[in-house]
């Protein structure tokens, strides 16, 4: 028997209501480090990714802009 596309993708209702009830029942139900769970990992992407970007943006406007003597 085949499933009908409707009964695959039904919206689950969620706990969740508002940033203040979401914050608050972390909160209570974590503690104050769940909200820094995950920053190394996240650092860790994150800093050499912008250290690049950087790096690359001067490299290049090095070559593009002109040299005053």
């Amino acid at each position: 028997m085949e499933k009908s596309a409707e009964s695959c993708f039904s919206v689950k209702s969620t706990r969740y209501v508002d940033v203040k009830s979401t914050i608050s029942y972390i909160y209570r139900n974590e503690g104050l480090m769940a909200f820094t769970k995950g920053v190394l990992p996240r650092l860790s992407i994150n800093i050499p990714s912008t250290a690049l970007s950087w790096g690359t943006y001067e490299l290049v406007k090095s070559f593009l802009t002109p040299k005053k003597d």
